[in-house]
């Protein structure tokens, strides 16, 4: 099998309508031995910014001397920018190497009647990836909601909700709390659970993670006059501030609580302030090296 074989037979698979659920991605990661036990996760959902954080993440780690996996959606020019190990792209003869094994696997399920979708697919190409590379860690970006998502098949040592607005309605929710509640549903028991939502979508996604048994961290942006966006100065484990571009593709932020000092990010907006806090909040659960962990 040639790349251009592989890359059209994965593309294909858009023909398939998304279905809620990690069943199926499940039963191929299955199929390929269960690679998921071999990696240690990070999960980043939310509406907006999860792109952006789940990369700073990774950044993070690998500064901190790790091997990191990095699983974005969607992707620019190629399909292989999708999945990073320490910055570098899945090469193609891996992604053929990889249809190559499941396709038989794939179009005999396809041919009963359960065929798994593009994400799926590459969301099981991801993991395997990164187990096949031995990397430390991973981050995972996740696609739709939380709870219903192909990345949801593997249980992460830390997990995100950046924030929440009204999105895929038909799939979430009709509200925010709806959306909220399937979102943070990535909580998992004893893993760090961070998040920058604001008003109802904190008090729901704060239940979620509090009944699942994940210790919560909020992070919260502050304005000029020194107070934090939602109004209240306690029980934020970061805030941060914007201080403003220094170059044309860079800003600075300035962190207080937990951890303090003023920082330069490749990225610039306000918003980006608060999805530095988040990776700077997340990256504890495994800076200190790999804890391999497994479904169940």
């Amino acid at each position: 099998m040639h790349y251009h074989e592989a890359a059209a037979f994965l593309f294909d698979l858009r023909r398939f309508s998304v279905k809620p659920g990690t069943e199926r991605v499940a039963a191929l990661l299955d199929h390929l031995g269960n690679p998921e036990e071999d990696v240690s996760f990070v999960q980043v959902a939310g509406s907006n910014g999860k792109g952006s954080t789940a990369r700073m993440t990774e950044s993070i780690l690998r500064e901190s001397g790790l091997s990191v996996g990095l699983y974005t959606s969607p992707h620019l020019s190629a399909l292989a920018e999708r999945i990073r190990v320490d910055g570098l792209a899945m090469t193609e003869d891996a992604i053929t190497d990889f249809v190559a094994e499941v396709k038989p696997w794939l179009v005999e399920r396809a041919a009963a009647g359960e065929p798994l979708t593009f994400f799926e697919v590459v969301t099981a190409m991801a993991i395997r990836e990164f187990a096949r590379r031995e990397v430390d860690a991973a981050v995972l970006e996740v696609g739709l909601g939380g709870e219903y998502d192909a990345t949801s098949a593997v249980d992460p040592v830390a997990t995100a909700v950046t924030n929440v607005s009204l999105e895929h309605t038909a799939v979430l929710g009709d509200t925010i709390e709806e959306i909220a509640r399937t979102k943070a549903r990535i909580a998992e028991p004893g893993a760090p659970f961070v998040t920058a939502c604001e008003g109802e979508a904190l008090s729901v996604v704060r239940g979620v993670a509090d009944e699942a048994g994940a210790p919560v961290a909020t992070v919260a942006g502050v304005r000029e006059s020194g107070e934090n966006d939602d109004g209240d100065d306690s029980d934020h484990a970061l805030s941060v501030a914007y201080e403003g571009r220094v170059s044309p593709t860079d800003a600075e932020v300035t962190l207080s609580g937990e951890v303090t000092g003023t920082y330069r990010i490749p990225l610039v907006g306000d918003h980006q302030a608060t999805n530095a806090g988040i990776a700077v909040a997340l990256a504890p659960a495994l800076r200190g090296g790999p804890r391999r962990c497994g479904r169940g």
